[in-house]
């Protein structure tokens, strides 16, 4: 990549290490300005779960879902599109066809009705894109897995939930990067094959000798029912809950 970056340099003339300082300066350059035009601040949090509140759909247990979710007022400079990356995005990660989404879903707009992970068969594909690993391919368990603590909750004590798993794909391990989901792709959505919403991914791990790695996801309609129980008695009341199509 850096070779890539200093090739207009070197072409003018310039020394391969005065290259590279060059295009680090320009990088900071750019680095400060992004933060001194405040593009930086990503929004106002309007509303959010905490880590105490609970699904209060399936499964019908005494340890129901994790919720861990915000409404955020995001500044027009940070907005973007929820967008499928292109299909070509897709196979160069993976080469294999068989793990890439459906030809006719890439590159277009996530649908605005979201669908729901519990419609979702166990070993059936679903992808996301998260900010850690980029796109992902994986397969949801037909085992839903107890977890009793996690890093960001553990001040809590015992806060044991039942979660549903998806592990990254069993095909990826041998034309990229098995994993699903790892920290930092938390929020990413998670899609299924006609290009609906359909999760949240709120944490992933891959533990010691594991290519796959597992990945907790909430199904969505669990995040929105949430959303508007907490709202209901509000003068903000969330009555319906759509993705945006721009």
């Amino acid at each position: 990549m850096l070779d890539r970056n200093i090739q207009s340099d070197l072409k003018e003339g310039l020394e391969p290490e005065d290259a590279i300082v060059s295009m680090a300066a320009q990088e900071k350059a750019d680095k400060l300005n992004f933060f001194d035009q405040d593009n930086h601040k990503f929004g106002r949090v309007v509303l959010a779960s905490g880590f105490g509140r609970r699904a209060a759909r399936e499964p019908a247990a005494e340890w129901k879902r994790r919720l861990d979710w915000a409404v955020v007022e995001v500044d027009p400079a940070r907005q973007g599109a929820n967008m499928i990356p292109s299909f070509d995005i897709w196979k160069d990660k993976y080469g294999d066809h068989d793990l890439c989404p459906p030809r006719n879903i890439c590159g277009t707009l996530l649908k605005s009705e979201p669908g729901s992970l519990k419609d979702i068969k166990p070993n059936e594909t679903v992808w996301k894109v998260g900010s850690t690993t980029g796109p992902t391919a994986g397969v949801l368990s037909p085992n839903f897995r107890p977890v009793s603590t996690l890093l960001d909750d553990e001040y809590m004590g015992d806060h044991t939930s039942v979660e549903s798993v998806v592990i990254g794909h069993p095909q990826a391990g041998t034309t990229g990067d098995g994993v699903f989901a790892l920290p930092g792709d938390s929020g990413g959505i998670v899609f299924n094959k006609e290009g609906a919403a359909v999760g949240l991914v709120f944490t992933g791990q891959r533990p010691s000798f594991s290519k796959q790695g597992v990945s907790y996801v909430t199904p969505l309609d669990d995040v929105f029912d949430d959303m508007m129980t907490m709202t209901q008695s509000s003068s903000s009341q969330i009555l319906e809950i759509t993705l945006a199509r721009n």
